[in-house]
């Protein structure tokens, strides 16, 4: 789900992939993909809200070269 568009800037949320499909590698191949869509597309930056528990989501999403550089209590509005 990209979220709030803000100038050269937007919000991926809501990342999912089904339970049985987890795994084997398409949710970084397929977020990546998705990746190069949006900054195509949308915007050339893009932040990410994740549960900081989260880790395997976290794992994947540094695999994508996304870093965390701060903290927030909800969602990009």
């Amino acid at each position: 789900d990209v979220s709030a568009v803000v100038d050269d800037c937007c919000q991926i949320q809501g990342v999912w992939l089904a339970p049985a499909f987890r795994g084997q590698g398409l949710g970084v191949a397929l977020l990546g993909d998705a990746v190069n869509l949006i900054r195509a597309e949308i915007a050339p930056q893009i932040t990410l809200y994740v549960n900081a528990f989260n880790q395997p989501a976290l794992r994947s999403y540094a695999r994508l070269g996304f870093q965390q550089i701060g903290q927030f209590a909800s969602t990009f509005y």
